[in-house]
């Protein structure tokens, strides 16, 4: 339906601000629009690519509060239990068991990888 076509073009749009927001380090900026994408449940499966982008990102960029905010959702959380295990894991407690360590490892390595281009 073309008006829900609509809103998600809006809903995209405030991922692709947030996330230059972010890349510049304007957090605040950031924190500001991304409850317009990030907690709309129905657009979880379709913005997955982007909101896993959009939490890696935030981890880059070392975000921690940010995150920790964004993780207080508890079904936000659940959905993205993977990308919640790895901020726990650099952020709060290395030690922190993982629910599956190959996705969290593909994480990691994502994160780690772009370290030093995105700083």
């Amino acid at each position: 339906d073309k008006a829900c076509e609509k809103i998600q073009r809006w809903r995209m749009g405030y991922h692709i601000v947030a996330t230059a927001y972010v890349w510049n380090n304007l957090f605040e900026a950031a924190a500001d629009i991304h409850e317009n994408f990030l907690y709309t449940k129905e657009l979880w499966e379709i913005m997955r690519t982007e909101i896993y982008a959009y939490l890696e990102l935030l981890m880059i960029k070392k975000q921690k509060e940010q995150i920790r905010k964004i993780f207080s959702n508890m079904e936000f959380r659940k959905k993205f239990v993977h990308h919640y295990d790895v901020y726990v894991s650099l952020f709060i407690d290395d030690t922190y068991p993982l629910t599956n360590t190959l996705k969290c490892m593909a994480i990691f390595n994502r994160i780690n990888n772009a370290q030093d281009v995105y700083r």
